[in-house]
């Protein structure tokens, strides 16, 4: 983990290549860190949703202001540090991921 993301609670991550929030978002989310993301153009498996996990945006004005929105509201950044680290022990620690695909694989 990198300096920056260690003392910050709130983390922002945005688009990149093919419109893939990327790997940073997991990251935040494995931190159990507040995030502001550009909005996701598909659907995350496990309930991962706006509101809870991260808090979207389409803009830099409109990333500011959710940023912004955070930072006067200390319980909504514990409430989504609390739901981003529940979604990581069940959905991205590595056993849990291999727990999903197995799951996955016993519908097919």
């Amino acid at each position: 983990m990198d300096y920056v993301m260690r003392r910050s609670d709130i983390c922002i991550g945005s688009t990149g290549l093919w419109d893939s929030i990327g790997w940073k978002t997991g990251e935040y989310v494995a931190a159990a860190r507040a995030v502001v993301n550009e909005r996701f153009v598909y659907e995350v498996p496990g309930g991962f949703r706006e509101g809870v996990n991260y808090l979207g945006y389409a803009s830099a004005e409109e990333c500011v202001a959710q940023v912004d929105l955070l930072m006067r509201c200390p319980d909504a950044v514990q409430r989504m540090k609390e739901a981003n680290a529940a979604y990581y022990r069940e959905w991205l620690r590595p056993d849990a991921l291999v727990g999903q695909a197995l799951r996955q694989a016993e519908m097919l």
